[in-house]
């Protein structure tokens, strides 16, 4: 595992940070061709405090109902372990799933290395200046179209 991937400001102690980076290469493994990396490989403890810094709270929860070998086990012993987290508490576990996926699926790396092309849909190389709101007179010159509800 790499410090600089897994980093954290101290919200992880080092043995819930080798189970994340063990739960995470189990939920998304490394392609067998090496061509997409396994989700432990991701910036995702990054990523939670940029988008959801309140979730610590819950995967600390998730990460501490595994044992300390579960970093040490092989694959199919860590699935069936968070197979079990999952069934005991699938409301908070599928919200990890949520995140894991979303933090993947969003990393430029992981993009191109499925045929996306990285960053935002737009502006695509538009550029926008921030604040300009004179964007929107065009929507803002409509009369309204909604309707009163009865």
């Amino acid at each position: 595992m790499s410090d600089k991937i897994i980093a954290s400001d101290g919200r992880l102690s080092k043995i819930q940070s080798d189970k994340l980076f063990a739960m995470l290469d189990t939920i998304i493994p490394a392609s067998e061709d090496d061509r997409l990396p396994s989700a432990g490989e991701m910036p995702f403890v990054e990523y939670l405090e940029r988008q959801e810094p309140d979730y610590f709270e819950i995967l600390i929860f998730l990460i501490e109902a595994l044992d300390d070998e579960f970093v040490s086990a092989d694959y199919d012993t860590r699935y069936d372990s968070l197979q079990e987290v999952s069934r005991k508490d699938q409301s908070r576990f599928n919200g990890l799933i949520r995140h894991v996926y979303t933090s993947y699926y969003e990393n430029d790396r992981i993009m191109e290395a499925i045929g996306v092309q990285p960053g935002p849909p737009f502006p695509r190389g538009n550029t926008i200046e921030a604040g300009d709101l004179s964007l929107l007179d065009s929507v803002m010159s409509k009369p309204r179209s909604y309707r009163k509800g009865g």
